[in-house]
């Protein structure tokens, strides 16, 4: 949780000698260097015994949960910020890690967020990921899945708080991409076989049925089936990503109907709600809303951003989160299309990314 202090709450920090000026000038969100802040830690420890530091701290913390409101809001502040989280409190009292933006930000970028759990490392191992596509959550279970596209091509499942739990295959899975969850029923497409493979937990996933007769644009044929969704009576929802269309077909994978629209071109990602039907498409610049019988709604446009993604999800307000491998960031958009927040950056250190692709909401 990033916790967010205005420039009111910057004069609880004045005793750490550190004028507004000096703040400001300090470069764009980033953590300075140990030896940088030498002269300030060693100040901080020579007071932190004393009961003036000790209020100041019972001051931030309390200053701190009166801005958890402002954070939820998700309004973009126009303020100078400190940014850290939870984790980093107590360094961030006493002096260290404290992240500063130097110039008044018109979109938050969050940069160094410490993420809450870190999920596997790079490896080829049992436990470790070497080509994650996507992810998925057993609301039932809180397990954690993740396609990977490998040798052998797998899946990964893992705890809530990160701890690896086992691997999963199947002789005919043999590309993984697109992964879905619905009650006792596991969904994979597999873009080298091009099929949607259907795998029920009571049954020890075991492979139930697939659907796909090959690659081709017929009714029961796909070309590079990519994302999927389920809708709430069981209906699966499939971008068919070559033959620009999104596959419906009911709970026993018998077909339905298609969506299909000349702006829809290479649709990867798709997500449902009650209503609508948001489709991401890789040669158009933005995310398309249908309805659920294929009329267009709107597109979504990103403003000057140019965004490179295979994958996003929605929040409950309907804003989107993308993943964005171009610029190893997650963008965060109003459902107008308005960029609120960025979140990493470029590198393997915790909270950062190096083309991220797939991306899951829990439940709050």
């Amino acid at each position: 949780m990033i916790y967010r202090l205005n420039q009111r709450r910057v004069e609880l920090l004045n005793s750490y000698h550190f004028t507004k000026n000096e703040i400001a000038s300090r470069p764009l969100a980033r953590v300075r260097k140990e030896e940088e802040l030498l002269g300030l830690r060693a100040d901080t420890e020579r007071r932190i015994q004393t009961n003036e530091l000790r209020e100041l701290q019972e001051r931030i913390i309390t200053d701190v949960e009166q801005t958890l409101a402002e954070v939820r809001s998700h309004q973009p502040d126009t303020r100078p910020v400190f940014l850290y989280d939870s984790a980093h409190l107590e360094e961030v009292i006493s002096g260290v890690g404290v992240i500063v933006e130097e110039e008044i930000p018109v979109v938050p970028s969050y940069e160094l967020m410490r993420p809450v759990v870190t999920i596997g490392k790079k490896g080829t191992t049992l436990g470790e990921l070497w080509n994650p596509w996507s992810v998925a959550i057993d609301e039932n279970t809180d397990f954690i899945y993740v396609t990977e596209c490998f040798d052998p091509s797998i899946i990964s499942i893992f705890s809530e708080t990160g701890d690896f739990l086992n691997t999963f295959t199947h002789q005919n899975m043999r590309e993984p991409y697109g992964i879905a969850i619905h009650r006792d029923n596991l969904y994979v497409t597999d873009i080298e076989i091009h099929a949607l493979l259907h795998f029920e937990f009571e049954a020890g996933l075991r492979l139930v049925t697939m659907f796909g007769s090959g690659k081709g644009s017929a009714d029961d044929q796909f070309k590079y089936p990519h994302g999927l969704a389920v809708y709430n009576n069981g209906d699966l929802y499939i971008t068919d990503s070559c033959n620009h269309r999104v596959k419906i077909i009911d709970s026993s994978l018998s077909f339905k109907t298609h969506i299909t629209h000349q702006i829809m071109r290479r649709p990867l990602d798709i997500k449902l709600t009650h209503d609508e039907v948001y489709v991401l498409c890789n040669q158009s610049p933005c995310i398309h809303v249908f309805s659920h019988a294929g009329e267009i709604i709107r597109s979504i446009v990103a403003g000057d951003e140019v965004i490179h993604s295979s994958f996003f999800c929605l929040d409950v307000n309907q804003n989107l989160l993308v993943s964005d491998w171009g610029d190893d960031k997650v963008k965060i958009f109003s459902k107008d299309g308005t960029l609120l927040y960025t979140l990493g950056q470029r590198g393997d250190e915790a909270g950062m990314f190096v083309h991220p692709r797939g991306i899951v909401l829990t439940k709050i």
